[in-house]
């Protein structure tokens, strides 16, 4: 079911942490932020993307199965957003690299993934697609293996490893 607190249409600060470092921003604009743990800044970078609308038919499914009178439905689709936001998760890997997870709300079979060096510097994009059947659950990122629990369309849930390898600068 549906939540109104999905970070595919909502504003949130998206955190991440790694080696006393906090990795922040608001995932309604493309900036990210990185801290020690005094909070003092030591890092911004951010990357140009294009807002993505979001489509009637997104909004007609995500109030669906609400529990509300049509009247109430209605007014809550109306104050959705217009736009998706950029992006929904931040992690850091043990050397540092930051993989910042993509917004794709209307996809469930695949991860957008930004991927910068420990300066903020874009390095490339990927993404990774599975069977249009199934869809992507969770997704982890340790020691240069990105993690994917994988349900398919009779609920089976199964965990695929991929191995990470960066271009070299």
């Amino acid at each position: 079911m549906f939540s109104f607190a999905s970070s595919a249409l909502t504003p949130i600060m998206v955190l991440g942490y790694n080696n006393n470092k906090v990795y922040y921003g608001m995932n309604s604009s493309y900036k990210i932020n990185i801290t020690d743990l005094n909070m003092r800044k030591l890092l911004s970078f951010s990357l140009e993307r294009k807002k993505r609308v979001v489509p009637k038919q997104y909004k007609d499914k995500a109030i669906k199965n609400m529990n509300f009178p049509e009247n109430i439905k209605e007014e809550v689709k109306r104050r959705f957003p217009d736009h998706f936001t950029y992006f929904e998760r931040i992690y850091i890997d043990e050397n540092g690299v930051i993989y910042v997870f993509s917004t794709d709300a209307e996809k469930e079979n695949r991860e957008k993934i930004d991927i910068f060096s420990s300066k903020g510097k874009y390095i490339y994009s990927s993404e990774i697609k599975i069977d249009k059947d199934s869809s992507i659950k969770v997704s982890h990122i340790k020691k240069n293996k990105l993690y994917l629990a994988i349900e398919d369309e009779d609920g089976e849930i199964k965990i695929i490893k991929y191995k990470i390898v960066l271009p070299v600068e």
